[in-house]
């Protein structure tokens, strides 16, 4: 490996890149650093036996794993919450993105805000060079789909058993965001004039098309001419002062026409990235991104929601409404990580509470006793909350409370900043537990080498291990179960924007759903045996005798724990791959499923009987063995890494 040489302290890097000189942990980095040195040094000795040469190694990889969320200096903070929570409005406050509202004192959100259901995808802001917008677009054939889903709410199948009640003739797979999009960008637009009696007439100019056109996909044939996508290319859009604007008035004017379709030179939106010249929450030896997670509308259980808790240098904040916080989607996402064996949960996860004004002071106690200050009603709500959390065994995360109206920002942006740079203590303690522990057995390899107390302590662990080869799949979780109990509660009409995508629909992921499912069936498969393992552990690091065993023992539950971490994330990628690589491509199974609307009451269970169906069918249940087997696989080569490392004498 070629050497990295920082020239300001003269210093080789011959196994991680070399840190700038203000990284915050320079000096960890390199402890690191010299560290892995002296593993390479010692493992070329001739007197190095196998197994402790692979102890080395093990060392090595463990340092190369804890240095890489502590060389970064990049860091997220995520918002997630329902539907017109507030979100937006206290991220522009804490940021300190506000305009004076025209004609009053009062500041006004740069991003824009409203009852709910107004940002059409996720925004981050970060630090640049000056204030812009970034657009991800979504390509051509993520726009022909949203536009047919609109296209069949315009026009309608004909069926002859429509079911009133359970097939909602207002609802359609396309969100309102893009609906409204949608619109803008075709000029399909609703207007309103007034009629000769003055009244407000809604005409509709997407119906009016609709009447011309002989079916839907003809329809959707017209709408997508008129947005006329082949001109709507920019990417990039940066403020000048030939605008005439001042820079936050144009960064909330030019953000409200991408995000409503208004923007002639711009796509339908995937992400939007606002850039800003001020440092996000003050701190300038971090680079940290806000990010406003598009609002849950429905379920929780959303791909672009739970991957920033397996994101290890994201801060999750999770936004409540004030009087039934947490709020049922939060609980839901707090249950579904947890199902998951997500790592550092309490640490980097936090509930906001956005109260409105006077909410809290009409907390009462157990008393009937209201509250008598704002204070005094957070302590209280405070209290309700973290009794929700414990009565349903959900993870111990911190409960914050921030009225936007009312309250000054910088407690709350203080709290954040505390919140990423407590996620980055957690890592230094990892890599430096890491390095201390290597250290302390590259300068005593001799006597590690030859301890008998050693041989005892892996004696133990050893027949734990021929004992514990083998994992069994519970048959009440399997992967299927988190898509199938998805279905069952999913609103009829939601269920058909999903099959008409091929399981690709946000409000019901399929490959999300069977990503989830993978995982909760691996953590629970493997929790058991981890538990196991942990308690005999505990037991030698406690026993006196083989004191002199700690390392070995610490490492070998290290290593199980950083293993099998891997694998619950790499079971995520195989339950992704039943949908891509068998349901997706099943076309007769999503034209059965398709099919059922219309045909009377009872569409969703149909559909589940299809979705039973195409499970228990032999060719398919193969695939979902195939994630038995990698789990069953990965946990054998976890093991054959402990027993390696095992072989002392």
């Amino acid at each position: 490996m070629v050497a990295d040489t920082d020239t300001n302290g003269g210093r080789n890097w011959v196994n991680l890149p070399a840190p700038s000189p203000e990284h915050p942990d320079e000096w960890l980095l390199w402890e690191a650093e010299t560290t892995l040195q002296s593993i390479e040094e010692l493992s070329e000795r001739l007197d190095i036996k196998h197994a402790f040469a692979r102890r080395l190694e093990e060392y090595g990889n463990e340092i190369h794993s804890a240095t890489r969320p502590v060389l970064t200096t990049e860091h997220k903070v995520a918002f997630i919450g329902d539907i017109g929570v507030g979100k937006s409005t206290a991220i522009c406050r804490i940021v300190g993105l506000e305009v004076q509202k025209d004609g009053t004192d009062l500041p006004d959100p740069v991003l824009e805000v409203g009852g709910g259901g107004v940002t059409i995808c996720e925004v981050s802001l970060v630090q640049g060079p000056d204030f812009g917008l970034f657009i991800e677009p979504r390509n051509e054939d993520e726009v022909s789909k949203e536009v047919r889903e609109f296209a069949r709410f315009l026009i309608p199948e004909p069926r002859p058993n429509q079911d009133a009640e359970t097939e909602d003739p207002e609802f359609h797979g396309t969100s309102k965001e893009i609906e409204r999009a949608i619109r803008n960008m075709s000029g399909l637009v609703i207007r309103r004039p007034r009629s000769a009696d003055g009244e407000r007439m809604r005409v509709d100019s997407a119906r009016e098309l609709a009447q011309d056109c002989a079916d839907s996909e003809a329809l959707a044939s017209q709408i997508l001419t008129k947005m006329d996508l082949h001109r709507r290319t920019k990417c990039e859009l940066q403020y000048s002062a030939e605008s005439g604007k001042e820079p936050l008035a144009w960064l909330k004017e030019t953000f409200e026409q991408v995000n409503n379709g208004r923007h002639p030179a711009v796509s339908l939106p995937r992400r939007i990235e606002l850039t800003v010249p001020s440092l996000i929450l003050g701190e300038g030896s971090l680079s940290i991104r806000i990010v406003d997670t598009k609002g849950i509308d429905g379920t929780a259980g959303r791909d672009d929601l739970e991957r920033h808790f397996n994101e290890p240098n994201t801060v999750v904040i999770l936004c409540s409404p004030f009087n039934n916080a947490p709020s049922p989607s939060v609980q839901q996402l707090l249950e579904r990580t947890k199902e998951g064996g997500f790592l550092d949960l309490e640490v980097k996860t936090a509930v906001l509470v956005l109260p409105r004004p006077e909410e809290a002071l009409a907390v009462k106690d157990d008393q009937g006793i209201s509250a008598d200050t704002v204070d005094e009603g957070y302590e209280l709500k405070k209290e309700q909350a973290e009794l929700r959390l414990r009565s349903a065994d959900l993870p111990n995360v911190g409960i914050q409370f921030f009225n936007v109206r009312e309250e000054d920002s910088m407690q709350i942006s203080n709290s954040l900043l505390a919140m990423v740079q407590k996620v980055r203590e957690k890592h230094s303690e990892r890599l430096i537990e890491a390095v201390l522990r290597a250290k302390e057995v590259v300068e005593n390899y001799e006597a590690e080498q030859q301890l008998e107390v050693l041989q005892e302590a892996a004696k133990h662990l050893n027949t734990w291990i021929q004992n514990n080869q083998d994992i069994t799949i519970a048959a009440s979780k399997l992967l299927q179960t988190t898509l199938t109990e998805a279905i069952e509660i999913a609103h009829p009409s939601s269920l058909r924007a999903s099959v008409n995508r091929q399981g690709e629909w946000h409000n019901l992921d399929y490959p999300h759903q069977l990503a989830h499912g993978a995982r909760v069936m691996a953590n629970i498969a493997i929790g058991i045996k981890m538990r196991d393992f942990k308690a005999i552990t505990t037991n030698l690091l406690q026993n006196p005798e083989l004191e002199g065993a700690a390392n070995l023992v610490l490492q070998a539950r290290r290593i199980l724990e950083s293993g099998v971490n891997n694998v619950l994330e790499e079971s995520q990628s195989k339950g992704r791959d039943v949908h891509s690589l068998e349901m997706k491509p099943d076309m007769p199974f999503w034209y059965r499923c398709a099919n059922e609307w219309g045909q009377g009451p009872g569409y969703r269970d149909r559909v589940s009987e299809h979705h039973g169906d195409w499970f228990s069918d032999v060719n398919h249940r193969a695939s979902l063995l195939d994630v038995h087997r990698f789990v069953q696989s990965e946990w054998r080569a976890i093991l054959a890494r402990l027993s390696a490392i095992l072989q002392v004498g």
